[in-house]
């Protein structure tokens, strides 16, 4: 207990940015403190909630670059790992904070893809909520692909996967490795380029798991959705049943108009959850789907 009470006294402290606010009274900062944690203590309770927040604190100040702190959320088998003083704290704020991880979800789904999967939260997140799905996480950071691996160590239903993700087999490189972790953009490039890394596409993935469908496809892979849906062949969507995509328009200006025009004249129906646009077949289009089944 008292271990505990002087983390959260140092996680107040670090929660105070700027120096007027460090003037304020500790009571202040500690009120400012617990309402910063109040997405978690809604979501998992007060006590889990301010243990989660004090974790978070730590992991987004309190280590050195690159140190690997813990996060422990209730039920989960193993804890969160994340790397201090990153964009993986921002990541983890998206999904758990803003409930980016927790879209709904018509029916159960038995096979999703998770597409850019980072380090693994979301892919962690589903496997959590759907303990019968089977999960393959596609990431082409090494850096990001080794806590994608620890993150969902826990996890035999998750397959991940070192590949980017494309509207057919290829190879890409990154464009912008001095961005943040959770910003690689890619470009095709031929198999000989130095760092070159394999893509996949939904047949392929398909084809290669030996899956009869896609129930759940998120992707966020910084307007790479752009030449996904740009491909020759759009085929794969008749498979396809939900897809969650975060659209990066900034970074690829007419990609939201491509893919909701796509989708929607493909039999898809759209809503948004958190920066997610989601699109739904309606019962009446999923017969190839269902097929499946």
């Amino acid at each position: 207990m008292i271990s505990w009470l002087r983390w959260l006294n140092v996680s107040i402290r670090l929660h105070a940015e700027g120096e007027s606010e460090m003037k304020l009274p500790l009571l202040d900062r500690g009120l400012s403190f617990i309402r910063w944690c109040g997405p978690f203590t809604e979501q998992f309770g007060w006590v889990s909630g301010l243990r989660i927040g004090v974790s978070l604190r730590h992991a987004m100040w309190a280590g050195d670059h690159g140190t690997v702190a813990q996060v422990r959320l209730p039920k989960w088998r193993q804890p969160v790992f994340l790397r201090s003083n990153s964009s993986d704290s921002e990541v983890f704020w998206q999904v758990f904070a803003e409930k980016q991880g927790y879209f709904e979800v018509r029916d159960d789904p038995q096979f999703i893809i998770d597409a850019g999967a980072n380090i693994g939260l979301v892919s962690a997140c589903l496997a959590n909520r759907f303990p019968n799905s089977r999960i393959v996480a596609l990431e082409i950071d090494p850096a990001n692909f080794q806590l994608l691996q620890r993150n969902c160590s826990a996890y035999p239903q998750i397959t991940p996967l070192k590949a980017g993700f494309w509207s057919h087999r290829a190879h890409l490189a990154v464009v912008n490795p001095e961005a943040a972790a959770w910003a690689f953009q890619t470009c095709e490039v031929d198999e000989g380029y130095s760092g070159a890394i394999p893509a996949m596409g939904v047949s392929d993935l398909m084809q290669e798991l030996g899956w009869p469908r896609v129930d759940l496809l998120k992707i966020d892979i910084e307007g790479g959705e752009y030449d996904v849906f740009s491909g020759a062949s759009l085929s794969w969507l008749e498979h396809v049943r939900m897809i969650v995509i975060e659209i990066h328009e900034s970074v690829r200006p007419g990609v939201r108009e491509l893919v909701l025009s796509t989708l929607r004249n493909n039999g898809f129906t759209d809503s948004r959850w958190s920066e997610y646009w989601i699109f739904e077949r309606s019962p009446l289009t999923e017969s190839g789907c269902i097929a499946g089944h």
